[in-house]
């Protein structure tokens, strides 16, 4: 614990302003590095990066969908399928709005085929950049 009591105001001012300077040049830097990294890992379109001390990987995000356009689906499947899948709007404390399970819809493109896929491929809005990952591995 830092003693600050016998410091002066000038002084208290001018240590935050020199710390804060320290911190932004620390998330700058924090920020170009993470980006090497990032371009290194796609430019070997890797998705984790080795490192003995430090797990370094990238965090997919799962998919998201146009509602709208999963409608199809109700067309092309049973509603005995559908339900295992999807939410229909309702309100709670607040309208909750249509949802679609993604990781239940991954499995019916190989069951019910290719017209499926078509739809569900159409309806994935575009990919948001996975998050990087670093953190240092246990026990090191």
């Amino acid at each position: 614990m830092n003693d600050y009591e016998g410091c002066t105001d000038e002084e208290l001012i001018r240590g935050w302003a020199a710390d804060t300077e320290a911190v932004e040049g620390y998330k700058r830097n924090i920020y170009y590095i993470e980006r090497e990294i990032l371009s290194r890992l796609r430019g070997r379109e890797a998705t984790e990066m080795l490192h003995p001390d430090y797990e370094v990987r990238l965090k997919p995000e799962a998919p998201k969908y146009d509602v709208n356009r999963l409608i199809a689906l109700r067309e092309l499947l049973p509603p005995q399928v559908i339900e295992k899948a999807y939410t229909a709007a309702h309100q709670e404390t607040i309208e909750v709005p249509d949802k679609w399970d993604g990781r239940v819809m991954r499995e019916w493109p190989k069951r019910y085929g290719h017209e499926v896929r078509k739809v569900i491929d159409h309806a994935q809005l575009p990919e948001m950049a996975p998050k990087l990952v670093i953190k240092r591995k246990e026990g090191k």
